[in-house]
């Protein structure tokens, strides 16, 4: 029992590291893009960087004792890399729309947007467990849905139409980055039942890189054009919030649970509207922060409820 109180509290702490990581991407993301870099080429840079980084340390951490319960030989090559595969699209989805949403809209409003995902993680194993949420976890679903249309109807007050449709365009490709990405945390604690953390981060860090080129290749005349600024920039995402919280985040998930990780990093929304103020001057309106409370004290609410779902709630 001590043994597991002490794995669950690493995997806490590591997803709070994790989470304060992330949280600053998207205020790094505002420099890339005053520095003249789109957002292909920043994510083309982003994994680019971090891939090398993601390999070296699953070199360091190959020769260590393997985790208890990890059996990479229980499941044939060719259906780990199918798996892999699908895990990456799923990535790629969620970090293209999030860096989209990043273009159109500030980067509070679109971490708290983003931050919505435990409500997405909760009714995907709520189906795939074919349970019904209870009645205390309707009520704080409905409550986070009630902080965020708060959020985006003052967002949209008193300005113009054309600020109104990028910000609805901005706030579509937030939402579509929350659930592409609660998709990919069960999807990918599934998959990790059979690889170490480590290996799943570089290879999975592979194929998305590997999709970010064919994606370029694809938009027609691709424009590599990027300052020395921008590369910096991008290099301190590469590291500081992909290398680092990758790796954190998929070790706490095999140690927990990806329902349990996306409860905590609730904390999320709040650093990075910290982050935005102090670095961006961005500050949000008065019902806006009403909504953001309510949005994070709802989905937080979860983490009490001990609902059981196909991912255990430790």
């Amino acid at each position: 029992m001590k043994a597991i109180q002490t794995a669950e509290q690493q995997a806490l702490l590591m997803i709070l590291i994790a989470t304060a990581a992330l949280s600053l991407k998207g205020i790094l993301a505002k420099f890339v893009y005053a520095a003249g870099t789109d957002v292909t080429v920043l994510l083309l840079l982003r994994f680019g960087l971090a891939v090398p980084l993601f390999w070296l340390w699953y070199g360091y951490s190959r020769g260590k004792a393997k985790p208890a319960g990890e059996s990479v030989a229980a499941m044939p090559k060719m259906r780990q890399v199918k798996q892999l595969m699908i895990a990456s699209a799923l990535f790629f989805s969620a970090t293209y729309a999030d860096f989209q949403a990043l273009v159109l809209i500030d980067a509070g409003l679109s971490r708290l947007i983003l931050f919505t995902f435990p409500v997405f993680v909760v009714l995907i194993n709520a189906g795939l467990n074919r349970a019904i949420p209870g009645g205390l976890q309707i009520l704080a679903l409905l409550l986070a849905y009630a902080g965020l249309v708060t959020v985006m109807f003052q967002g949209g007050a008193g300005t113009s139409l054309e600020s109104n449709v990028n910000q609805a365009e901005g706030i579509s490709w937030a939402m579509v980055a929350a659930m592409s990405y609660a998709v990919y945390l069960v999807y990918s604690q599934r998959v990790m039942k059979y690889m170490s953390s480590a290996l799943f981060s570089a290879a999975s860090g592979s194929f998305i890189l590997l999709l970010m080129i064919v994606f370029y290749l694809f938009q027609g005349s691709p424009d590599l054009s990027y300052s020395a600024e921008g590369v910096m920039w991008s290099a301190l995402i590469a590291v500081l919030c992909t290398v680092l919280p990758f790796l954190l985040m998929h070790e706490a998930i095999r140690l927990a649970s990806a329902e349990r990780a996306s409860r905590v990093a609730l904390a999320g929304p709040a650093m990075t509207l910290l982050f935005a103020w102090l670095w961006l001057g961005e500050v949000l309106l008065p019902l806006q922060l009403i909504g953001c409370v309510i949005t994070v004290a709802a989905i937080a609410w979860l983490e009490k409820l001990r609902v059981v779902t196909g991912v255990p709630a430790r």
